[in-house]
Formats: C-alpha cells, structure tokens, sequence
C-alpha cells in the first residue's frame, strides 16, 4: 500500500506548513494500518526522520495504491479496533 501526503499537522493534530517527519507530496510505503478504539483509521509508516516509525492519521493522505500486501493479517483488539499488518508483527514479543 502507498499514500501521498497531502497535509501535516503538528502533535495536537492541527495543520501546519512543515514536519520533520513527512514532505507534502512525497509518497510513503505504509507498513501497516490502524483502526484504534476512538475510530481513528492510522497509517504506520516511516517518515523522512531516522528515528523510526510513526503512526499518522490517515486523513493526511491521499492513497495511491490500496494494494494490501499478500502477508498482512487482520488482528482484532479486546477494546476495540484493530491492526491489518504483517503477521509477524503480531507475534509476542516482535
């Protein structure tokens, strides 16, 4: 799957004009998707810094290629919501 920022928006969510973390109009490959308990859809991918993966509201992106990856498995969480990603990310102790 591959989405194309469209917005950035600070720690509380609100727009601004540059992140650290992505480039407006630069396409990300995402890693794995979220649907936490407050219905928030989230992308997990890993942005332009090196410290790692982050997880980032989906309504900043445009998708350009819904294609799942043949190895991501739908996981389901007790409080609601759930993780569509590799199915050993979702193994104790990964």
């Amino acid at each position: 799957m591959k989405v194309k920022c469209l917005i950035t928006t600070d720690a509380w969510n609100n727009p601004s004009t540059s992140s650290p973390w992505l480039t407006i109009g630069k396409i990300y490959h995402v890693l794995a998707v979220e649907l936490d308990s407050r219905n928030r859809w989230l992308l997990r991918l890993v942005g332009d810094l090196d410290e790692g993966v982050g997880l980032f509201p989906l309504a900043q992106f445009e998708i350009v290629s819904a294609r799942i990856p043949d190895a991501w498995v739908v996981s389901w969480y007790a409080g609601g919501g759930f993780e569509l990603s590799p199915a050993s990310w979702l193994e104790p102790n990964f």
